[in-house]
């Protein structure tokens, strides 16, 4: 899914580069429930390109990500992670609620 919503405090364009820089608790969100916060980005808009070179935080329907810089491409199906990343994955959170409920008293 493409991207949702894109927030920030603060927002400069570029007319000669069409990009639009963002600054001051960067929000990014997409349809399909992912999440990022991060303190800057820009927003290339010849590519159709969101970059991040500052630590970013993101929330997706499957874990959590830490990660020192990011890209959207593709309009949000894309998304590559930079510099320093960790993961938390959630994939079996459904079956250990399960099996608590099954062994509980």
């Amino acid at each position: 899914a493409g991207p949702g919503a894109v927030l920030a405090n603060l927002g400069v364009y570029n007319p000669e580069t069409r990009s639009l820089e963002l600054n001051q608790a960067v929000n990014l969100s997409t349809r399909s429930g992912y999440r990022f916060e991060t303190p800057s980005a820009t927003i290339q808009l010849p590519e159709s390109r969101i970059v991040g070179e500052e630590p970013v935080y993101g929330e997706a329907p499957w874990g959590a990500i830490r990660a020192g810089g990011f890209e959207v491409h593709e309009e949000g199906r894309r998304v590559i992670f930079t510099d320093g990343v960790t993961t938390r994955l959630y994939l079996n959170e459904r079956s250990d609620e399960t099996r608590d409920t099954e062994t509980g008293p």
